[in-house]
């Protein structure tokens, strides 16, 4: 699986929205590319509410920070089901796995790995 492939599971499961267009949303405004919108809870979200709110995820497979919040929202059994991921099959304490090694047992531990 491919980091974009990787980022992209792990932003929509943190409830990012990509959106593609089609051709009523182009004669409406909205842009002739495809973009992103941040998490409906999030504080970026909150204060450009009613605005077209267009950005781009975080770089999971390469931002320890992007990945310790993705981290955040897991239970305590699926925090325990990453940890011994990376312990058992990548050889790694949690402290010292890297951004991507991480990425991917998040990956993995939500059940979207191909």
């Amino acid at each position: 699986m491919t980091n974009e492939e990787i980022n992209k599971i792990i932003a929509e499961f943190r409830g990012w929205v990509e959106y593609h267009p089609t051709p009523e949303s182009i004669s409406k405004g909205y842009p002739s590319y495809s973009y992103w919108t941040p998490p409906r809870d999030s504080k970026q979200f909150a204060e450009n509410w009613g605005k077209l709110e267009m950005d781009y995820p975080p770089d999971y497979c390469n931002n320890l920070n992007a990945m310790h919040e993705a981290e955040n929202v897991l239970t305590t059994v699926q925090t325990t089901t990453m940890s011994q991921y990376l312990h058992r099959r990548l050889g790694m304490l949690w402290g010292f796995a890297t951004a991507s090694q991480r990425a991917e047992a998040f990956v993995r531990t939500i059940g979207k790995w191909d």
